[in-house]
């Protein structure tokens, strides 16, 4: 038998606290957690390639003098200011805090937080076409030039 008691206990076998007043959001399970690290490394992986293979492509292209497009200018730039101390404690704060707002949208509505796991996603995918675009074609002219210089 339950019987009601002040302060909104109950006695019996499932006697729990009941307080009309405190709601509490879901708590955060662990697949929550790893899409929330998923879409931090999604953020952060492909500015992380700029930082370590645009200074090496720097170095190639100027080697071989070869004429940079405005948008592989920029990538490099990108990925000298990322190589540097700051830049590295610049991209731990962005994946922390992409990961930090996919745990929140999470529990404040679960269709916001999917939405920023694939908002995350398809910045990983935009973002390394654009830097794959940006440093190949010089490369492709860098080999045209070096077949040319080549013929007889």
């Amino acid at each position: 038998m339950v019987q009601a008691h002040a302060f909104g206990y109950t006695s019996g076998v499932d006697a729990m606290p009941r307080s009309p007043c405190v709601t509490h959001p879901p708590a955060l399970s662990s697949a929550v957690c790893a899409f929330a690290i998923l879409a931090g490394a999604a953020v952060i992986a492909p500015l992380a390639v700029v930082a370590l293979v645009a200074p090496r492509f720097m170095e190639i292209f100027r080697d071989f003098g070869v004429a940079l497009p405005l948008l592989t200018q920029e990538v490099i730039r990108l990925g000298t200011n990322l190589a540097s101390p700051l830049g590295a404690v610049l991209l731990l704060v962005i994946g922390l805090g992409i990961a930090g707002s996919l745990c929140l949208a999470w529990r404040a509505h679960r269709l916001l937080g999917l939405s920023v796991l694939l908002a995350s996603l398809t910045w990983l995918l935009v973002a390394s076409a654009i830097i794959t675009v940006s440093l190949f074609i010089p490369l492709v002219a860098m080999i045209q030039s070096l077949q040319q210089a080549g013929a007889p």
